[in-house]
């Protein structure tokens, strides 16, 4: 799949949510005749169920939210009107932010507040669920339209109220708008390789929109400058004239800015960009051996490459690679597949940076594909838990040129052919 040189960020509806936990309901005041008739429960323990709200984000408050600017002097569109205007209803363009609010209770007369917005355009201010009308629900979502007036960092707050419940706050604190000064930062992430695949929802073409898939590895060469494309040969590459971007990061912050339009954040954690969580990733030592199945499918309508994925590397040095490529978004005669089916057998050897040589002597064939392990937040490679990133060369058989297209492959316990 080509790499995406640009851009926006697209907040990503299934990404995990930070849950903030609320207090249990306020007791009661009891007259003492009505209390002398209540008698307490004898078997109550702490796993009951405790009542109460819970709220939480997407973004999450950790995941930095890149905003652009108004349009013109007036706020922008309701989520609502957006969509009756023909967005896509979880798209950039309809929603920035999306508070979930849930209770063990059916949801009654809660309002969701926003109570700091820091030079933001946010719609609405104000929102209410369970009202007269509503049904009985205990979850809830609420989405929110953000922009900035001035560049850099902005603070977003929600509070969140109930009769009954007490009143909890959610901050997005990195809010960032491009453009402006730099953000500080002058430490480095020399060496540090992340990867990160989306499946975001776009305004196709397509009746009600679809979703689309994507795939970016960032390889931090030294500590100014970062590679943002997939790896080709197990050789990580630069844009135009080999220039790669700039980046500044500040450990304290964990923030992270690469060029002038794009922020990330970095902890020991996790890793955000483009809000997406990415993952971190190291390559195999020259000459290593795994034994392993991993396997890649992209659930998603618009696959744009490799659609189904199996890699099967032993510790004798032999590998067995398949995918099925779909190939239906590139220039095709009318009468030409959109899938074909790709699959080599062989030895594998394994060389700097993840340069990875399949040889299949039953085709006389050589193939270059870069290899990296998924590894703990910390940077412990654990392939055989947590997965593999594969970079490889497509090459549609009977049209158009050859791409790069990457993927993380998932573990298959136990492996498997």
């Amino acid at each position: 799949m080509h790499h995406l040189a640009s851009r926006r960020p697209i907040v990503a509806v299934a990404l995990l949510s930070l849950l903030v936990p609320l207090a249990l309901l306020t007791p009661t005041t009891m007259s003492a005749s009505t209390a002398a008739d209540v008698v307490p429960p004898r078997h109550a323990t702490a796993l009951d169920p405790a009542p109460g709200l819970q709220v939480s984000s997407s973004p999450r408050p950790e995941n930095p939210l890149e905003v652009s600017g108004p349009d013109g002097p007036y706020p922008p569109t309701s989520p609502e009107e957006c969509v009756a205007a023909g967005g896509a209803p979880h798209s950039e363009r309809c929603q920035d932010v999306i508070l979930t609010i849930n209770d063990t209770a059916p949801l009654e007369d809660v309002t969701v507040t926003v109570v700091e917005s820091d030079d933001l355009f946010v719609v609405p201010m104000e929102a209410t669920i369970g009202g007269p009308d509503s049904d009985e629900t205990t979850s809830e979502e609420v989405a929110f339209v953000v922009q900035a007036r001035t560049t850099g960092l902005h603070t977003l707050t929600f509070e969140v109220t109930a009769p009954g419940r007490e009143p909890r706050s959610l901050t997005l604190p990195y809010v960032w708008r491009a453009g402006g000064r730099p953000l500080p930062g002058g430490d480095s992430l020399a060496g540090r390789l992340y990867g990160g695949t989306g499946s975001p929802t776009h305004n196709c073409a397509k009746e009600g929109g679809c979703t689309y898939r994507y795939a970016e590895r960032l390889s931090f060469l030294d500590g100014d400058s970062v590679s943002k494309r997939l790896a080709v040969r197990g050789k990580q590459v630069c844009g135009p004239e080999g220039r790669c971007p700039t980046y500044r990061y500040d450990r304290t912050t964990g923030l992270v800015q690469i060029g002038r339009r794009m922020i990330g954040r970095v902890t020991g954690h996790a890793a955000y960009f483009d809000g997406f969580a990415y993952d971190r990733m190291a390559y195999p030592k020259r000459g290593q051996r795994l034994d392993g199945t991993w396997h890649f499918v992209a659930d998603v309508d618009e696959s744009l490459g490799i659609a189904d994925q199996y890699l099967r590397l032993r510790d004798d040095g032999r590998f067995r690679l398949t995918y099925v490529v779909d190939t239906h978004r590139h220039p095709s005669p009318p009468d030409a597949e959109t899938r074909y089916g790709h699959k080599r057998l062989g030895t594998y050897r394994i060389g700097r940076h993840g340069r990875l040589r399949l040889n299949d002597g039953k085709h006389k064939s050589t193939e270059i594909a870069t290899l990296a392990l998924v590894t703990t937040p910390s940077g412990r490679p654990r392939a055989a838990a947590r997965g593999v990133w594969l970079d490889v060369s497509v090459s549609p058989p009977d049209f158009g040129p050859h791409f790069i297209d990457g993927n993380r492959l998932d573990p298959v316990s136990p492996p498997t052919g």
